[in-house]
């Protein structure tokens, strides 16, 4: 038996599924192990109640680093990195949300469908920055954060209105309108062949024979709303933060004199990271929150 499971016994239980990943991200945020988090929480409830007993907050899974303080950890960013990829994205997202999301039938099923797509996308995007973040390159996770805010928004839009039947009908709108943007692009080549122009990148494309039809449009189709327009009709912290947030990491992308200055200029690269792993874990919880809330909503439908 474990040294740490000696004279003890374990404390458990079940708990909705947003609930559960969003205590597990707020343990991989505060570099620490569950029963840690959990630990704290017995004991904040013995103090309330009046009861003397504690319970150690410590974990028999790993050696705790020196420096550590009672309550909040203050962990290196690399520490950090680790976690959310090795806890959050492994442990959690592939091994728990993943086999839900994908194991539902998408079968005339506009919103299983989009389900998939933005939690995939999303995934693939936080590993990227969490990546780009280990190799030095924060400010080039600030620019992918993009993405993952953007993703956000059009789920939160889609996910906004009470009724499931109006819920899927914003998610056939989403799927058809990129469908016609495709078909659009498609028109533009034909264009651009007929003045000769860009062949070395259309024929390619031809011989892959693409479809220049689109899928059927939905009945009361509306075309999806500007990324500002979706913002503010969300209101509260979405609208802060496109004005705020989302307009601080767009000049890092696009050329200008108030973006990219760790190019051009020292910086904090710790704190250029922290911003990073902030912005990233936030949006990827709550579109993942968004995500499973969307299924359920379809399910019990």
């Amino acid at each position: 038996m474990p040294r740490t499971r000696v004279d003890a016994r374990q404390l458990s239980g079940y708990f909705p599924t947003p609930d559960a990943v969003a205590f597990r991200a707020l343990a991989a945020t505060l570099d620490m192990d569950v029963q840690e988090l959990l630990a704290e929480g017995v004991n904040a409830v013995f103090e309330r109640h009046g009861l003397p007993n504690r319970v150690p907050v410590t974990s028999g899974r790993r050696t705790r680093r020196a420096g550590k303080c009672t309550g909040y950890t203050v962990a290196s960013n690399s520490v950090k990195l680790s976690v959310i990829r090795d806890h959050y994205l492994y442990g959690v997202i592939d091994k728990e949300i993943f086999p839900r999301v994908t194991g539902t039938d998408q079968t005339n099923n506009p919103i299983a469908i989009i389900s998939d797509f933005f939690l995939r996308k999303a995934t693939k995007t936080l590993d990227a920055m969490c990546m780009l973040c280990e190799a030095g390159f924060a400010e080039g996770a600030l620019v992918l954060g993009r993405t993952l805010f953007e993703l956000s928004v059009h789920l939160r839009a889609i996910a906004s209105p009470e009724s499931v039947e109006q819920r899927r009908l914003k998610a056939e709108c989403f799927i058809y309108d990129g469908d016609r943007q495709r078909v659009g692009k498609l028109k533009e080549m034909a264009e651009l062949k007929q003045q000769g122009k860009c062949l070395s990148w259309i024929t390619p494309i031809e011989a892959e024979n693409p479809v220049a039809e689109t899928i059927p449009i939905p009945k009361g189709f509306v075309r999806p709303k500007k990324l500002k327009d979706m913002a503010t009709e969300l209101g509260g912290e979405w609208e802060c933060w496109y004005h705020f947030l989302y307009w601080s990491v767009s000049h890092l992308t696009h050329p200008s004199g108030l973006g990219s200055h760790t190019y051009i200029q020292d910086s904090d690269q710790e704190a250029e990271v922290s911003r990073s792993i902030a912005l990233a874990l936030t949006m990827h919880y709550i579109l993942t929150d968004g995500v499973l809330s969307l299924l359920s909503g379809a399910i019990l439908a």
